[in-house]
């Protein structure tokens, strides 16, 4: 059985992310560990005073612990076969996710995004983008208004680099689970280039080497890559868009900084991120191709 790592701090969003994640884990047959990070007093206080600053410290553990019963207890009306596992730990929360996972053997971390309905803002916000620039951890992002659904319909975000086997290989199990059709998806500012040959090669490859036919291809052009991925996701009804992190320069390796921000208003759909291990070598295409590719 996987395990599903799901940080929360108790807020809306997170909240709507982690309904998502307990019906991901009935679907899926995993286990849930819910973890949340509260803040210790901070405070210098004097000698005298050592014992306040150890009531404090108890006093944020015991309500940090109240806050996830209640949420537990909440959960179990509306799912009631789940019984998820918990944990609070003083901190910063990228820092204890990381650490935490890195200790014990996670599958799958699922986060909410934050901003108005906004999936991309939280990748460049503090937490979220610590965690997904320091572990290796496969990772859903869900934001606000998701809901969680069959996943019938994936795209994968390409610059027609050639697919790390790692990732790959997390892309096509994650697709067989569901039963999902992947569609590679390249967005080109200009129709000079043989991009569709390129991408015909990531596409093949992929399907031969891992033995999942299941997979496509589309060539989108459109002068602004932001909304020619946005024009997209909303002409095939996306279930889940898919994207590499290559650690610290995620996700500008997907979009330029300003497309990123410019996404954050528009995306709705879940991510599905998986990673690049920097310690092998990714065959790339011509520079002249990638420079028109997302990200680039």
């Amino acid at each position: 059985m996987k395990s599903i790592l799901v940080p929360t701090d108790f807020s809306k969003n997170a909240y709507n992310a982690v309904k998502y994640a307990v019906a991901y884990a009935e679907k899926t047959k995993s286990k849930i560990i819910l973890f949340h990070t509260y803040q210790n007093p901070t405070g210098k206080l004097v000698i005298p005073f050592t014992s306040v600053v150890h009531i404090g410290k108890q006093e944020a553990k015991e309500g940090a612990e109240l806050k996830m019963k209640k949420l537990i207890a909440t959960l179990s009306k509306i799912f009631p076969n789940i019984k998820p596992k918990w944990e609070t730990q003083p901190g910063m929360a990228s820092d204890n996710i990381i650490e935490y996972v890195k200790k014990n053997k996670i599958d799958l971390i699922i986060m909410g995004t934050t901003g108005q309905g906004a999936v991309m803002r939280a990748l460049v916000g503090s937490t979220t983008s610590q965690v997904i620039n320091n572990t290796a951890c496969t990772m859903i992002a869900v934001p606000p208004k998701a809901k969680f659904k069959e996943i019938h319909h994936m795209a994968m975000a390409t610059n027609l680099e050639t697919i790390h086997s790692f990732a790959e290989t997390e892309l096509v199990s994650f697709a067989k689970k569901h039963h999902t059709e992947i569609t590679f998806v390249y967005i080109q500012d200009l129709a000079t280039y043989n991009s569709e040959e390129l991408l015909k090669k990531i596409v093949d490859k992929t399907k031969k080497h891992l033995n999942y036919k299941k997979i496509s291809m589309h060539v989108y052009s459109d002068s602004n890559v932001r909304d020619g991925l946005n024009q997209y996701i909303k002409k095939q009804k996306l279930d889940m868009l898919s994207m590499i992190s290559h650690g610290t320069k995620f996700p500008e390796t997907i979009w330029k900084t300003s497309w990123t921000n410019e996404m954050a208003n528009h995306a709705t759909i879940p991510l599905l991120i998986l990673h690049h291990h920097n310690s092998n070598v990714t065959k790339k295409a011509p520079k002249k191709i990638i420079n028109q590719s997302i990200g680039q």
